[in-house]
């Protein structure tokens, strides 16, 4: 009997601050960092070639706009926490915090504790 494969969707980090996303695309190991304005959010959509599931830190109210986008656009949005990633950060070992570390912890995060978490909606 055949097994059924399950076929995972890109994962992207999103560090989210006031003025700034930095985006990392775990799949290629590529960094981009973007303007958190709704225009640059969705020019950035348009250029995926297919939805990607998105680990995004919930930062005040700065996440919201780059989460109501993509998830109409079809991404999964997982939002994770502050509490949790700095523990997950320091479970991992990871020292440093920069905002290019934060989107690769995310996706990492998000590619290894998966299974656990639930989509944003």
């Amino acid at each position: 009997m055949a097994m059924p494969v399950s076929v995972a969707k890109p994962i992207v980090g999103v560090d989210v601050a006031k003025d700034e996303l930095v985006i990392y695309h775990a799949e290629t190991d590529r960094l981009e960092a973007i303007p958190n304005t709704k225009a640059a959010i969705k020019k950035w959509l348009k250029e995926l070639p297919a939805p990607v599931d998105v680990a995004i830190e919930a930062t005040n109210i700065y996440h919201q706009e780059f989460a109501d986008l993509a998830y109409a656009q079809g991404c999964v949005i997982y939002m994770i926490g502050g509490y949790e990633l700095s523990h997950y950060r320091k479970g991992v070992k990871v020292r440093a915090k920069t905002d290019a570390l934060d989107a690769r912890l995310l996706a990492r995060y998000l590619n290894n504790e998966g299974h656990q978490l639930h989509p944003w909606t």
